[in-house]
């Protein structure tokens, strides 16, 4: 019982919230400012991963691939039939991706947003120019199950645009 009094008295004094409170900052600090930790380089070919978002938009198939980390995919569509069979891929596909690795540009207006700030705090380091990709794997975990459940309700929906 008494050390729990010592504990109450010293968690109590203004000394340890301060250090505390210093320790966060300079912590806080040093990770976001820690260079690019990126598996990959501008070398890489060929990545395999996991499917966890995608996005039609006419031609365009931009997705997010999971694999050593996350790598944001940009595949052009070639025929219709292909459209089809990518807006019904399920998310937690297993893919192998072969084509060119760039590094994500920071094409914007001063002041305005800003994409490569804005993948770096998601951890994404490049983007991943799609010529080939293979399926590798539909099998999915109970997380993307619930997750492909969840799209498929959504997309019945007129709204359809505000919810996904």
């Amino acid at each position: 019982m008494p050390y729990l009094l010592r504990l109450k008295t010293i968690l109590q004094s203004s000394y340890v919230i301060e250090i505390i409170l210093l320790i966060t900052i300079i912590l806080s600090l040093i990770i976001s400012n820690s260079p690019n930790k990126s598996e990959y380089n501008l070398e890489t070919k060929e990545i395999t991963g996991k499917l966890i978002s995608y996005q039609i938009d006419g031609d365009k198939f931009s997705f997010i691939l999971s694999c050593k980390e996350k790598i944001k995919g940009i595949y052009y569509i070639k025929t219709k039939e292909e459209q089809v069979y990518l807006n019904n891929m399920l998310l937690g596909t297993t893919l192998k991706l072969k084509g060119t690795i760039n590094e994500i540009s920071n094409k914007s207006i001063p002041n305005t947003f800003n994409s490569k700030k804005y993948y770096k705090s998601n951890k994404i380091y490049y983007t991943f120019n799609v010529d080939n990709y293979e399926v590798i794997n539909k099998k999915t975990n109970i997380i993307y199950l619930i997750k492909n459940m969840l799209i498929k309700r959504i997309t019945t929906y007129k709204s359809k645009q505000y919810l996904m």
